[in-house]
């Protein structure tokens, strides 16, 4: 499914701005995601809207209830200053998914 046929509350930003989606669901290792997202912001002015799987969140300390603490959770983990800028709960069967919309930190 193309991530513009799935509503999620960014669809807005995602057509406004230079967003890049990664729709990750499955259990992927958090050094994957690292990897996936640190290539995607090696432009400075690129977004990333992620749909990622709540254990791999879990896996990498993020507390989905603080903003802060997931673009702090996410800067640790890639070695860059990054930003959440938002999250949206988003289930997918079989797994527990959720949006991260990350920018580059200043």
């Amino acid at each position: 499914m193309h991530y513009a046929d799935d509503p999620h509350p960014f669809a807005q930003i995602a057509q406004d701005r230079d967003l890049v989606v990664i729709d990750l669901p499955m259990k992927n290792s958090a050094q994957f995601v690292s990897q996936c997202v640190r290539s995607l912001l090696a432009k400075s002015h690129e977004s990333v809207l992620l749909g990622i799987n709540q254990a791999v969140l879990a896996k990498m300390g993020c507390d989905l209830r603080d903003s802060g603490s997931v673009g702090e959770r996410f800067s640790a983990v890639i070695g860059r200053r990054l930003v959440c800028r938002g999250t949206y709960f988003r289930y997918r069967y079989p797994e527990v998914c959720h949006w991260i919309w990350l920018t580059p930190g200043s």
